[in-house]
């Protein structure tokens, strides 16, 4: 399983974020942001991956590896997946070479990417659970899927553990000065 991750930092158009755009300016954003570029870069990723890999990595492909593409959007990107493909030529999914699979390209977010790693951490595999993610269910947001499937959506530990440090140096910085500002 090969997750191949490409990141963008584009943001919403005002008309699109406000809920106020048309069909045809949604249509036109989702393919600025999304459609044709990074799914064209996407698959040439995948093709130059599956032509080079043994002189990558001295290893060959092994039957049946799967390629899964996602794009990292930004958290006020586009909150939607691409869905799946539509036929031959569409943009929205990407060829697996070495299964000869259509894949359908995904869109998550950096907070997405903390809820597949507090999976990671309590025993799930992010290659399995993003694979099953864009083939089983590509028209629902990630973090449907696994809510779904009973998977708890919550923070990774490293994420919980840096807050609750921040917290208890911010609450003895405001006792301390509290103090400080008393004993005067």
């Amino acid at each position: 399983m090969w997750l191949c991750l490409d990141a963008t930092n584009r943001r919403l158009s005002q008309p699109v974020a406000g809920g106020l755009a048309d069909p045809i300016e949604l249509d036109r954003e989702v393919n600025a942001v999304l459609a044709h570029h990074k799914a064209s870069r996407s698959a040439s990723t995948i093709r130059h991956l599956t032509a080079q890999l043994p002189q990558l990595t001295s290893r060959n492909l092994l039957p049946g590896t799967r390629f899964v593409p996602l794009i990292v959007i930004p958290e006020d990107g586009l909150p939607w997946t691409l869905g799946a493909p539509q036929g031959p030529g569409d943009l929205g999914s990407v060829r697996d070479a070495a299964s000869q699979s259509r894949t359908p390209l995904g869109a998550i977010t950096v907070d997405d990417l903390g809820l597949v790693e507090r999976a990671v951490e309590e025993g799930a595999n992010a290659g399995d659970l993003l694979s099953r993610w864009r083939s089983e269910d590509p028209e629902v947001p990630l973090q449907r899927f696994l809510h779904t499937r009973g998977m708890p959506l919550r923070r990774p530990r490293r994420e919980v553990e840096t807050f609750e440090r921040l917290t208890d140096e911010l609450l003895d910085r405001m006792t301390g000065y509290q103090d400080g500002v008393t004993g005067s």
